[in-house]
């Protein structure tokens, strides 16, 4: 009733979904939460949504951005116009493999394939006019690959930094060590 009022007609309800990085399992935190916030934004009279997703989350394989995509689904059953604003790779990232890089001359990575560049930033959207769904991909002037990082990364660390992929338990536990979501794995 609380968010109903909040969003009593407003233009657009901005999205943010909250971060669950230890979900239960099936995600029953997520499809409460995001049903809950539909229903609201259902029975407010809002006029669109701008639900904020993330890159990977159009991936089938099931994973901690599983929770994005539930949202996207939920929100989906609006008869309002609806954007997914998949943001786009925080190049920031990087600094949590600067150590590794420094230190062992190996940066990890969970997009992957690594040779494949991703979108990496944002674009304003909520003022434009749409019907319907649209999905979105935020990204800057150039994409980036994984391999692209570590290139740099040697460059400015004046020694070879080789980039591996993170793959199955290894990313869950290097994730949950840096209280981050599972991994990301980038399809074409």
């Amino acid at each position: 009733m609380l968010l109903t009022k909040a969003f009593r007609d407003a233009e657009v309800v901005f999205v943010l979904p909250p971060p669950i990085f230890d979900p239960e399992p099936g995600f029953q935190e997520a499809y409460t939460a995001m049903t809950a916030v539909r229903d609201a934004v259902r029975n407010s009279g809002a006029g669109k949504v701008l639900y904020l997703s993330t890159i990977g989350a159009q991936t089938k394989q099931t994973t901690v951005l599983s929770q994005l995509t539930i949202g996207e689904f939920i929100f989906g059953q609006l008869e309002i116009p609806v954007i997914y604003l998949r943001r786009a790779w925080f190049i920031e990232n990087t600094a949590w493999d600067i150590v590794s890089a420094r230190n062992n001359g190996v940066m990890h990575s969970f997009l992957q394939p690594l040779d494949k560049p991703v979108p990496m930033v944002t674009v304003e959207l909520v003022q434009e006019n749409w019907t319907g769904q649209r999905v979105v991909e935020l990204e800057g002037p150039s994409r980036t690959a994984p391999l692209g990082l570590g290139e740099a990364l040697s460059k400015i660390l004046k020694h070879q930094v080789r980039v591996e992929a993170v793959l199955g338990i290894h990313g869950k536990v290097y994730w949950s060590v840096k209280e981050c979501a599972a991994s990301i794995r980038v399809f074409a």
